[in-house]
């Protein structure tokens, strides 16, 4: 998350895992994993940063234990599914630009295959002719 979150900002509790087993330990009391809260304030320091929720007032909880919800974080998610989607486009245009060449070469083939039964009958016919 962004330690220089404002007070209005929403974060989600999703790394339950991360930070000091006291951190977890509060967290786990007071939190539900997958929740989004609201910044209060935050509370930088040169090793961590202990940050405040309007929904759980007075108590501190470790920053590691968050991630951003903002519009930011919305926008590069946006991006990168634009980017797979466009990847996707590909595909589809490249599966359908094998199947497009696919056909031609079968009917080159039944050309071809036409093309020698009818030589095959023109020359039986002078054959026997």
């Amino acid at each position: 998350m962004n330690i220089y979150s404002k007070h209005g900002d929403k974060v989600v509790f999703n790394h339950p895992e991360n930070g000091l087993q006291c951190d977890k330990d509060r967290a786990k009391k007071h939190l539900t994993v997958g929740g989004i809260y609201t910044i209060d304030s935050t509370d930088v320091h040169s090793f961590s940063t202990n940050i405040f929720l309007v929904e759980v007032p007075e108590i501190s909880f470790n920053s590691v234990l968050f991630s951003d919800t903002s519009r930011k974080m919305k926008l590069n998610t946006l991006k990168n599914y634009k980017k797979v989607e466009g990847v996707l486009d590909t595909n589809n245009k490249i599966d359908e630009f094998r199947t497009t060449l696919k056909n031609s070469v079968k009917e080159k083939f039944k050309d071809l295959d036409r093309a020698k039964i009818e030589t095959m009958k023109s020359a039986k016919t002078k054959i026997i002719g």
